[in-house]
């Protein structure tokens, strides 16, 4: 009994002193974050932890702990501070999840490394090469998909007049896509033609990064779990990705041996940047081709789900948007060049974008020694873990508006009482806040290759096909593991009077 009476105050005082001596006692949140970071684990494994940062900010603040060592920030203005090129906050140790091990070496990627320096050294080469100078000459490529796309749905839903989910539809399309571009070809033939998962991709792919979004709030359960070198347990692994990207490296290496100039696409990008340095090796290019298809898939599908969830909820911009595209007369699949420049659905992709950014969890990094002073007056310390989330940015009234909770393209628009200077003022406010695709050093790498896709996507398929929910009244189901995806968008398709 003696013993249990000292282990109990022992632990009630290692906590009482940790809170009081705490540089961050000061900023309010939750009681138990202030102890444990094992809320947040259990508040992310349960799949929709935005909605409770956004019940605790509008609660504490602009600045709340979720952490003993974290703090979420809401406000806008602290975009800049955090997220700049010119600021040098790191990542925070939630991205050693995507670390891989092998032996007693740990590999690092470039989308989970913490050194400036490395991710310098892995982005720097392949930069040029999401352009939209390139992006447009792998147009081709795209249009394969996209006709894949148009010959699954005339065959499997517009003959049959089946329902059908078309958040499934588009992911399909979606990974058909980045595996165009990366290898000039789909994955053994392609999700769309089979209908479905190939090994597992999808799958596995889902479960990684769940893994990564729940145990990322407390990292160090890596190295008891995926990471535990007795026994291992964790997700599955992206091995036979790797082999497939590897296959394709060494036919496509032969074939160049052999005088065939093999497709413009990202791997004959990888082998030309190899070609000039030597230093970059194999396994750089297969990660750099993982990457490509992992991270490019699945926000892009998850930008076109959302317009169309919204667009079928929202007639009105339906009926709005294709009568725009009707008078542009398309010829389909239809470019890039003549959609970008269709000012309702440059709105529509956008308000996409706001109302339902892919990733949807705070984007940690961490403040540098010097400290960081915050508009509402207070002062983190150097290795507080900050970040901020797209999901509560991208719904500030003040800068969006007070509908900013609503589907409402025309917020990008021109109003009538509106002058050309309040107008061009507003738009940038908006797109200086809006949070989807991150900030500075860090943004998005496919930025311009998804919006590339989702523009000439978007326009074919509502020139071609009327959508119909086929229950008005459902709501989708969304789930927040890092990426917001949706599912049940349960849909009939009819052919309108354009051909493909």
């Amino acid at each position: 009994m003696g013993l249990a009476y000292i282990l109990f105050f022992a632990t009630v005082g290692y906590f009482a002193y940790q809170y009081l001596s705490s540089p961050l006692r000061r900023i309010p949140g939750p009681l138990l974050a202030k102890f444990t970071e094992f809320q947040r684990l259990f508040d992310t494994y349960g799949g929709r932890v935005d909605l409770q940062h956004r019940r605790l900010h509008a609660q504490y603040g602009p600045v709340v702990r979720v952490g003993p060592n974290t703090v979420s920030l809401s406000d806008p203005e602290c975009l800049k501070l955090v997220y700049s090129s010119r600021t040098n906050f790191a990542k925070s140790d939630m991205y050693t999840i995507n670390d891989v091990t092998q032996g007693k070496k740990t590999i690092e990627n470039m989308f989970g490394t913490r050194s400036k320096d490395l991710h310098r050294k892995l982005r720097a080469p392949i930069q040029k090469y999401y352009k939209l100078s390139t992006v447009s000459k792998l147009e081709g490529q795209i249009d394969r998909s996209l006709n894949a796309l148009c010959k699954a749905l005339d065959e499997r839903f517009v003959k049959t007049e089946k329902s059908f989910d078309i958040s499934d539809w588009l992911l399909y399309y979606a990974w058909d896509v980045m595996a165009e571009v990366t290898f000039s070809e789909p994955i053994k033939g392609g999700f769309l033609q089979k209908g479905g998962d190939i090994d597992d991709l999808l799958y596995n792919s889902v479960e990684a990064i769940s893994y990564f979004a729940v145990i990322g709030q407390v990292p160090f359960l890596d190295k008891l779990l995926d990471k535990n070198p007795i026994h291992r347990v964790g997700p599955p692994t992206f091995q036979d990705a790797a082999n497939y990207c590897f296959k394709r490296l060494v036919e496509r290496r032969n074939s160049e041996e052999t005088n065939d100039k093999g497709n413009y696409d990202y791997l004959g990008f990888y082998l030309q940047i190899q070609k000039k340095d030597p230093t970059v090796d194999d396994e750089t290019v297969v990660s750099w081709m993982i990457l490509n298809v992992l991270a490019g898939a699945d926000t892009t599908n998850m930008t076109m789900v959302a317009i169309t969830y919204y667009l079928l909820k929202h007639p009105k911009t339906l009926k709005k948007l294709q009568n725009e595209l009707d008078a542009a007369q398309l010829q389909l699949p239809a470019t890039y060049s003549a959609t970008s420049t269709l000012p309702y659905l440059g709105a529509v992709i956008k308000e996409a974008l706001r109302i339902h950014p892919g990733v949807a969890l705070m984007l940690e990094r961490v403040v540098p020694e010097e400290g960081l002073a915050l508009p509402s007056g207070d002062f983190l310390p150097g290795g507080t873990v900050v970040g901020m989330n797209a999901w509560m940015i991208n719904f500030n009234k003040a800068i969006f508006g007070e509908d900013a909770e609503t589907w409402n393209p025309d917020r990008w628009l021109r109003v009538d009482d509106e002058d050309e200077d309040a107008y061009v003022d507003r738009v940038k406010r908006m797109n200086d806040s809006l949070f989807t695709f991150g900030g500075g050093r860090r943004v998005c790498l496919g930025k311009e290759l998804s919006i590339f896709e989702i523009y000439k996507t978007m326009a074919t398929i509502f020139s071609r096909y009327d959508f119909t929910l086929s229950d008005p009244k459902k709501e989708w189901k969304i789930k927040n593991h890092w990426f917001m995806r949706q599912s049940g968008v349960d849909v009939a398709v009819k052919l309108r009077n354009v051909s493909v």
